[in-house]
């Protein structure tokens, strides 16, 4: 029986007397937008119920205030208290379900693979977004509650999928541009569901708003089936030479001579992981070495900076309208503030490779906490005099445009940048959970004490 070439050790072919490619000179322009489009379409179907799930209960919030109010008996017997700590606790168990699902992704990706684990977590949510149906169909919170859990764990495993995938596919000189594919389609999609969300849309019709998810998901499952690995997953972890020629093909155009130089340069990679094998995920290399704690501490720092994003994706209809803004109007400017965000990310992405990261990251994360202070004094101090109301929706649309154009984005991967490969997985899946159970916390306690204390007392 013969031995099969592809998985033979790769052996980089000699580049004496040959030029060595350069990455510009090994993927052209028309592959590296042809590779950009395609992170674009597979972000956008992925991300889409983190996005849009997250974001309809902002705007449709009396619909849902209906579904909790008659699915006690008697009906309608739920008082104000109680239904915001229900409230709370349905929406905010989302928070548990990521820090869980952030944790599960790397052992998983690690064991079959970026695409086989983003094809998981993208049936885990087809398969929440029928639970959440179901809940609807038989009026049943609990239910309700069970499907933000499952949704959270599998949108973790998604997104985090995703972002190995992009980045393990993609050539040095667009990877920030591909890692915030993810971002965009967060954001994107947060308008959707937003707009989904509205009285004049969907907000007072439950089933289409939870039904809808069902058809873009399962696309989603259909396309990821027509990527390939990722070339690095299987030359470094498979040894599958021949398999990682093709995927570099599909991913980045390349042929000949470019093809070989690329194996050979992540074959480095082998070398170096081959090296730091021991120290591999280790958690306690982690957080016994000064030099990768400090990287580490900086990170999750800097992802706390991002703690209002919750607040604002989930109340700011709420707050809005507690300052003496219409109900219509508020949702409108949520939906508003929603689009910036959107545009703005799209704005980052032409500017993160450009500019450095410390500068993007300090500027932009002044202009966010100045806008939710003043968003804060003027909510605070409308009773005195009405037209301040007018301030926080310019305030919120500040907060959406700072918080998009970079300081999300990078919050969510600077980590990485900041610690070696050989701690990198450890580090980012650990300042996720953290961040995840803070925000749990932080955004669990928001409305209730919004609503004990009165707009003049509530500061977040």
């Amino acid at each position: 029986m013969g031995m099969d070439n592809s998985l033979q050790p790769f052996t980089p072919p000699s580049t004496v007397g040959s030029k060595i490619p350069s990455e510009v000179e090994a993927m052209s322009k028309f592959a590296k937008i042809r590779l950009i489009l395609l992170g674009v379409l597979l972000a956008f179907l992925s991300i889409f119920q983190m996005g849009y799930s997250n974001a309809f209960p902002n705007t449709a919030i009396s619909g849902f205030r209906d579904f909790l109010n008659e699915s006690f008996s008697p009906p309608n017997t739920l008082s104000e208290n109680e239904y915001n700590w229900i409230w709370s606790a349905i929406l905010n168990v989302y928070f548990i379900g990521f820090a869980a699902g952030s944790l599960l992704t790397v052992p998983i990706a690690d064991k079959i693979g970026r695409k086989s684990c983003l094809l998981l977590g993208n049936s885990l949510n087809l398969l929440s977004a029928f639970v959440s149906v179901a809940s609807f169909h038989f009026s049943l919170p609990l239910l309700f509650f069970a499907y933000r859990f499952l949704f959270a764990v599998s949108a973790a495993i998604s997104m985090n999928s995703l972002i190995l995938l992009l980045q393990e596919s993609s050539p040095p000189s667009i990877r920030g541009v591909m890692s915030f594919n993810a971002e965009m389609s967060f954001v994107v999609m947060n308008l959707a569901g937003g707009i989904a969300g509205m009285k004049s849309f969907w907000g007072q019709n439950l089933f289409a708003l939870l039904t809808f998810p069902c058809l873009i998901i399962f696309c989603s499952i259909i396309v990821v089936l027509f990527y390939h690995e990722s070339p690095k997953f299987l030359l470094l972890c498979k040894n599958n030479v021949e398999a990682s020629r093709k995927s570099l093909k599909f991913y980045q155009r390349l042929e000949n001579e470019s093809l070989d130089y690329a194996i050979s340069k992540i074959e480095e990679e082998n070398k170096v992981k081959k090296n730091s094998e021991v120290k591999k995920n280790s958690l306690k290399e982690l957080l016994t070495n000064w030099e990768y704690l400090k990287g580490f501490i900086l990170g999750v720092m800097t992802l706390h900076v991002t703690l209002s994003l919750w607040p604002m994706l989930y109340y700011s209809t709420e707050f809005l309208t507690r300052a003496n803004i219409s109900n219509e109007t508020a949702e409108l400017m949520s939906n508003v503030m929603l689009f910036v965000s959107s545009f703005s990310t799209l704005l980052g992405m032409f500017i993160v490779e450009s500019l450095p990261r410390r500068f993007l990251l300090l500027s932009t994360a002044v202009v966010n906490v100045s806008s939710v202070l003043i968003f804060s004094l003027f909510a605070h101090f409308q009773y005195l005099w009405d037209p301040l109301k007018y301030g926080c929706i310019i305030a919120l649309i500040v907060w959406g445009l700072s918080y998009s154009i970079a300081l999300g984005p990078i919050a969510w991967f600077l980590t990485a940048e900041l610690v070696p490969l050989d701690v990198r997985a450890a580090a980012v899946s650990l300042s996720l959970c953290i961040n995840q159970l803070t925000a749990l916390v932080f955004c669990f306690v928001t409305l209730p004490l919004y609503s004990a204390f009165g707009m003049k007392s509530t500061f977040y």
